[in-house]
């Protein structure tokens, strides 16, 4: 609520909810500190604002979060700038550098998840390459089997008639056969 209460630029709640998110853990004590650092600064009390961007930029620095940690730093140069060029850019130098492993992390994700995408896509080129060749070993099988039955039918439809002429041939030989034997009778 702190932070909400903190964009709606009621900093009394605003104030009020951070402390107490402080107190019972809810936050990353960095985030907390710094829109406290961000309350304090609004009511233009720089040393405790410099003491609570301190906190945040510590915190979040222990706890590694490169995201947090370039807002801290940029507040915390904010602060400094116009009263102490030295510690201003020590902080601009922590915010840039922040900001390049930042990207730099951001970057190799997309190199990641671009080489996972790729990889993807060829198991899944070779899958529907697989299933083609399969689809098309099946439908050559299935054409040699048609053509199989095929000379089958014809084959037993030649070999029937074959069978029907030789015995009218068998029919006619006998017949002419006992025509013979009456004749020589």
């Amino acid at each position: 609520f702190g932070e909400i209460f903190y964009k709606q630029s009621n900093y009394d709640s605003a104030y009020y909810y951070l402390k107490r998110s402080l107190a019972e853990g809810q936050l990353s004590g960095g985030e907390v500190y710094y829109y406290l650092g961000r309350i304090k600064k609004d009511f233009n009390q720089l040393d405790s604002a410099k003491y609570f961007a301190k906190a945040a930029l510590a915190g979040e620095m222990a706890g590694n979060r490169i995201e947090y940690i370039i807002p801290s730093a940029n507040f915390l140069y904010e602060l400094h700038k116009g009263t102490d060029s030295i510690q201003a850019l020590k902080y601009r130098l922590i915010a840039l550098e922040a900001k390049d492993k930042f990207f730099s992390q951001e970057k190799a994700q997309e190199v990641e998840r671009f080489a996972f995408e790729e990889r993807e896509r060829a198991t899944e080129a070779r899958r529907k390459e697989e299933a083609t060749k399969a689809r098309n070993r099946f439908n050559s099988l299935l054409g040699i089997l048609a053509g199989v039955g095929l000379l089958s039918v014809i084959l037993y439809r030649n070999n029937r008639q074959k069978v029907k002429g030789n015995g009218r041939l068998q029919e006619k030989n006998e017949e002419i056969q006992r025509t013979l034997t009456q004749l020589k009778a």
